[in-house]
């Protein structure tokens, strides 16, 4: 009897915005999940920066050059021959100038070119999308205690109110719930071959895995945390968003939606815990105790009463058991003290 062999080819998945904080740990997720990547970038710079940094993971990427996410046709011309799409990539800014140039439309019609260009290449069978607790929750409804929020809840910003809006937090999460509910019109009117998992992170902490030449190319979220654990900042602010996820257990219910059966057509609420900037300050001093004398001094207020949540379906249906607060904040600091010590030595 001769033995027969198989071969079997990786599934292939697209990634917009791959090289980033959320990009970057997925992509490195899919690739220890046996898959392999195509992943938009703007410059070839990015890819050669990523692929310098994980030179074992190279021969599994292939990345795309696309200028513009809104562009259908180099959309759809990468979206051939893949088995899934991610689509990770948002505009992200608290400074706006045209709310409907700067936020609103990339944010709408990236998602739905990626969309479009998913329906385009019909061996597409699940799209991922990013979206954010700001498309359930508006900075307008403060600290609401005595609601839980679910994947029920929906932002209630307009258009309307977004594009006359002089205020980019409220532009930013309006442009997120925007974007997703045009989303799920789409699945409802273009009735793809795909089926859709969206999931709405709150703030995204943990250790930064994407390159950087500098502290001041960190991105948004933990440049905050840095502020804090450099001493930049010299008084402690208000934790205005106290619930977290860490970035290493987005990527994973990301990644294990693809071929998870229960996430199809889902969204979820991605909160794994709470913290304040004074909790963030105490852990790293424990875990850092020769840096602790540079931190912004913890402010010693209580957080007042404010909503809590629900992340019970996606516990049931991934079966996660979320990275504490401590393990996020201490893998954090560890990576960006390492960081800021070989920036110091090699200058």
């Amino acid at each position: 009897m001769s033995a027969t062999t198989t071969t079997t080819t990786a599934p292939i998945v697209l990634v917009t915005g791959g090289n980033g904080f959320v990009g970057t740990a997925t992509v490195l997720e899919l690739i220890k999940q046996g898959y392999k990547v195509k992943a938009t970038v703007r410059r070839q710079s990015s890819a050669d920066a990523f692929n310098a940094k994980y030179p074992d993971a190279a021969a599994s990427i292939e990345w795309v050059l696309i200028s513009s996410l809104t562009d259908l046709p180099a959309m759809t011309a990468a979206a051939h021959g893949v088995d899934y799409m991610m689509h990770l990539a948002s505009p992200y800014t608290l400074v706006v100038k045209d709310p409907v140039k700067d936020m609103l439309v990339p944010a709408i019609d990236g998602t739905l070119t990626a969309l479009r260009a998913a329906k385009a290449n019909p061996r597409i069978t699940r799209v991922v999308l990013t979206s954010s607790f700001a498309a359930m929750n508006s900075v307008l409804l403060g600290l609401r205690p005595g609601h839980t929020y679910s994947e029920a809840d929906w932002n209630p910003a307009t258009w309307e109110q977004a594009a006359s809006s002089d205020h980019g937090g409220f532009i930013y999460c309006a442009s997120k719930e925007l974007a997703e509910h045009a989303a799920w019109e789409f699945m409802d009117k273009e009735k793809p071959g795909f089926t859709l998992s969206v999931f709405n992170p709150p703030m995204v902490y943990g250790p930064p895995l994407q390159p950087f030449d500098s502290l001041e190319q960190l991105n948004e979220s933990v440049n905050n945390l840095w502020q804090l654990l450099s001493g930049n900042a010299k008084e402690m602010p208000f934790t205005g968003l106290p619930i977290f996820v860490d970035v290493r257990d987005l990527a994973h219910v990301q990644v294990a939606a693809l071929k998870n059966p229960a996430a199809a057509n889902q969204r979820y609420f991605t909160v794994g815990g709470a913290y304040t900037f004074d909790d963030v300050v105490r852990i790293a001093a424990r875990a850092f105790p020769e840096q602790g004398a540079r931190m912004t001094p913890v402010s010693g207020h209580e957080m007042p009463e404010y909503y809590g949540w629900d992340n019970s379906k996606i516990r049931r249906d991934f079966g996660i058991e979320f990275t504490p607060l401590e393990k996020t904040v201490t893998d954090m600091a560890k990576v960006l003290y390492e960081a800021e010590a070989k920036f110091a030595k090699s200058a």
